[in-house]
């Protein structure tokens, strides 16, 4: 009887689970939007019909987007807040690969232990994407087809990042950082919704990155925030000639000059003119300029070609009167380098704050009293916080007064920097000749055509094999400076 009953139940459990099977796996049943996979577990679909029209040229490596920019060997370094300061997170630029045609940077995330990969491409639209990931060892191949939206080039609130981020907010201001870094302006406020009460917030500053993690995790707030910053890529040294208007750059950066054929040769602008060098386009690259005094206009090399052509293709701005002096930054951390002048009769700086091109007067661009009669106009990024900030070099005593928190006033030593580098008939210049993040001091000598730069930015001069000696130019020549 025992026996019959569990022959029965047998019986009955295997035509149950033919039965189960067969519904289950019985031909299925798709609706519309059935490429959308909505399980909370495995969400994703095809990037619409961007993906079937992505293009990337042989630049996709170099990602620009002022929001995500990155080179190979950059490095990002977090420190935690709110817990225990042993958490860290360090993200680097490690290889450029190859994945479906496509040349990707491929970037290293650590965390506290954990690693993974991820292989990004820059398309000829600015989209940034993800074709490629990896952790614990395993590897998710995307493709083209299947790649994953990580930084759309038209940033506004309601656009997806990295597949689960949801941009809530932009021109967002983040105060200054507990690590030291910032304020920075202009950012946008991502975030990211476990469904649980817990939601993440993520800030990205323009040409930096992501600067901030918050995680409201259990009434508690912790997270991670940028502690320093690495570039892949450092200032390199130029110089213009403006009695032919020929532009002499180190484009291999090994500080001599190896011929038009290694190094760039270029005629643009004419004599009298000033030059100038600034990232006008934001494709990462310094493009080079004129600023003509007796006009107060300025001719920029907009799409990068080393030539004029045209007001058209490149830029023709009228800012400035006759005797300033030309000054490029990013005044705004937006990510171009915008003009400016300081004019040397009364120590005023002028900067296109809005980067229009134009002067709109003190309340919308910037006014800056920074310095005195005499003085020579320097700009750079003291500090690493992604904006351009003023300083002047006072060619009679070798002086540097650098207005390192940047707020456009001169606070003392204590609080901006005083540095002494250089002699009288000297030329200041500027640049992060390390890939540190941060602009330091140099000066070029054109009576000998000698450069002394700060290489280790200690704000002093540690002799030749420390810091850096070049020879670079002739006599008569300007210096420039630039990421070429």
């Amino acid at each position: 009887m025992k026996k019959s009953i569990w022959i029965l139940c047998l019986a009955l459990t295997i035509a149950g689970f033919f039965a189960f099977c067969k519904t289950v796996y019985a031909a299925p049943k798709f609706k519309s939007g059935s490429s959308t996979l909505t399980h909370p577990y495995m969400p994703g679909r095809l990037n619409d019909e961007l993906n079937a029209a992505l293009t990337f040229g042989s630049d996709s490596s170099t990602l620009t987007h002022p929001y995500l920019p990155a080179r190979l060997g950059d490095k990002l370094t977090y420190r935690s807040y709110g817990w225990p300061s042993v958490y860290y997170r360090d993200d680097e630029v490690v290889a450029e690969e190859i994945v479906d045609q496509v040349k990707c940077l491929k970037t290293k995330s650590s965390e506290s232990g954990f690693i993974e990969y991820s292989w990004l491409a820059q398309d000829t639209s600015g989209n940034i994407w993800m074709l490629q990931y990896q952790e614990e060892g395993y590897t998710t191949t995307y493709g083209r087809d299947g790649a994953i939206l990580v930084m759309p080039y038209q940033v506004g609130v309601g656009s997806i990042l990295w597949g689960d981020e949801t941009v809530v907010a932009t021109g967002v201001y983040v105060p200054q950082l507990s690590t030291g870094f910032g304020p920075y302006n202009n950012c946008i406020k991502s975030m990211y919704d476990w469904g649980d009460g817990d939601i993440d917030y993520y800030y990205y500053a323009p040409g930096v990155g992501e600067v901030k993690e918050e995680w409201n995790d259990d009434g508690g707030i912790n997270g991670y925030e940028i502690s320093s910053v690495t570039r892949g890529y450092n200032s390199l040294i130029g110089v213009f000639r403006p009695s032919t208007g020929t532009w002499y750059l180190d484009l291999n950066g090994n500080h001599a000059w190896d011929g038009c054929g290694t190094d760039g040769c270029g005629y643009f602008g004419m004599n009298g003119d000033l030059p100038v060098a600034g990232d006008w386009n934001n494709d990462g690259v310094s493009e080079v300029g004129t600023f003509r005094p007796g006009t107060g206009m300025w001719y920029l090399d907009l799409n990068g070609n080393d030539q004029w052509s045209g007001c058209g293709t490149d830029s023709c701005i009228h800012f400035g009167t006759s005797g300033d002096l030309p000054v490029a930054g990013d005044w705004n951390n937006s990510g171009p380098a915008k003009v400016g002048v300081f004019r040397p009769t009364t120590g005023m700086w002028y900067l296109d704050y809005n980067g229009n091109g134009q002067w709109d007067g003190c309340g919308t661009d910037s006014c800056i009293h920074f310095g005195m009669s005499g003085d020579l106009p320097v700009a750079g990024d003291w500090d690493g916080s992604g904006s351009g900030k003023v300083g002047v070099f006072r060619p009679s005593t070798g002086w540097w007064y650098l207005d390192y928190n940047g707020n456009g006033q001169w606070d003392g030593c204590g609080t901006d920097r005083c540095i002494n580098f250089g002699m009288s008939g000297d030329q200041p210049v500027s640049g992060d000749w390390d890939g540190s993040g941060t602009a330091k001091v140099g000066v070029f000598r054109p009576s000998t055509g000698r450069w002394y730069v700060d290489l280790n930015g200690n704000g002093q001069w540690d002799g030749c094999s420390v810091d850096g000696c070049y020879y670079f130019g002739t006599a008569g020549d300007i210096a420039v400076t630039g990421s070429w």
